[in-house]
C-alpha cells in the first residue's frame, strides 16, 4: 500500500475539486506529519528555520557505487571534503522547481517543511535519468545557508533512485514524503530519503557546517582550551 501525507492528499483533493488532478510534472515533498523525520543543525538542535529545495548539481555529482563525491575527475569521501568544496557544492546547486508560494520549502520549528511546485528544467542542462537532489539549508535561501545537507530519494521496495524523466510532462505527479527508510517501510510509503551529504542521527538527519560556522566553532574551542590552561 502506498502512503501519502495529509499535505499531499489535501493538495490533490483541492486540485481535483478545482476541475482536475494535480498537473503532470508537479512535485510535492513534505515531512509535516506526526511521523516527521527531524532535521538538525550542526549542534544537533532541530532547525527552527531554514529552507528545502529540489534541484540538480552542475559541476559536482555523487558516485553512488563508490559512495563518493566527484568533480573534475576526482572523487572524495564526505569526510575528506574541504570547506571550500562544500561551499562549491552548495553554489553549484540549481533549482528545478517553479515553487508554490504557499508551500515554498520554508522550514519551521522542529525542522518541518512542505515544498511543492512544477518541474522546470534549467536552461542548458539535460537532466534525463539524473537523480533528484533535495538540498536543505539553515538560511532563508540555499545561497544564504551556512550549513547544508543533500538528499536523494530511493524506492522503498527495490532501492532504485528517483530520477528526472525524459519528458517534463510525465503522466503522474510525484508525492515524496521526507522519511527515513525504516519509517517509510513501516508506513508503506513508496519513497524514502538517503542522506548523501550530512549525517544520519537516531531521529533523522544533521546538517554539516560551512567555513564560517566551522571557524567560529574552532575558535571557541581554542579559547576554551586556553582558559583551562591558565
Amino acid at each position: 500500500m502506498s502512503h501519502y501525507s495529509f499535505f499531499t492528499c489535501a493538495l490533490a483533493s483541492i486540485s481535483f475539486l478545482a476541475g482536475g488532478l494535480v498537473q503532470a510534472g508537479d512535485y510535492l515533498i513534505s515531512n509535516e506529519e506526526d511521523y516527521n523525520t527531524s532535521i538538525a543543525d550542526t549542534l544537533g538542535i532541530p532547525l527552527s528555520s531554514g529552507c528545502a529545495m529540489l534541484g540538480t548539481l552542475t559541476n559536482w555529482n555523487y558516485n553512488f557505487n563508490d559512495v563518493k563525491w566527484a568533480n573534475g575527475g576526482n572523487e572524495y569521501d564526505q569526510g575528506n571534503l574541504s570547506y571550500s568544496q562544500i561551499v562549491d557544492i552548495r553554489n553549484n546547486f540549481v533549482s528545478t522547481l517553479n515553487v508554490s508560494s504557499s508551500d515554498n520549502g520554508s522550514i519551521t520549528n522542529g525542522g518541518l517543511f512542505s515544498l511543492s511546485g512544477s518541474y522546470q528544467q534549467p536552461a542548458g542542462l539535460t537532466l534525463e535519468n539524473t537523480p533528484l537532489y533535495l538540498m536543505v539549508g539553515n538560511g532563508s535561501t540555499i545561497d544564504a545557508s551556512t550549513e547544508i545537507a543533500v538528499f536523494v530519494f530511493r524506492n522503498t521496495e527495490d532501492g532504485s533512485l528517483a530520477t528526472y524523466p525524459s519528458d517534463p510532462n510525465f503522466p503522474s505527479s510525484n508525492y515524496l514524503d521526507f522519511l527515513s527508510r525504516d519509517k517509510a517501510a513501516a508506513l508503506g510509503s513508496e519513497w524514502y530519503v538517503e542522506c548523501i551529504l550530512g549525517h544520519n542521527t537516531p531521529d533523522g538527519f544533521q546538517l554539516i557546517p560551512e567555513p564560517a560556522t566551522a571557524t567560529l566553532g574552532l575558535l571557541g574551542l581554542a579559547a576554551l582550551m586556553m582558559r583551562r590552561r591558565r
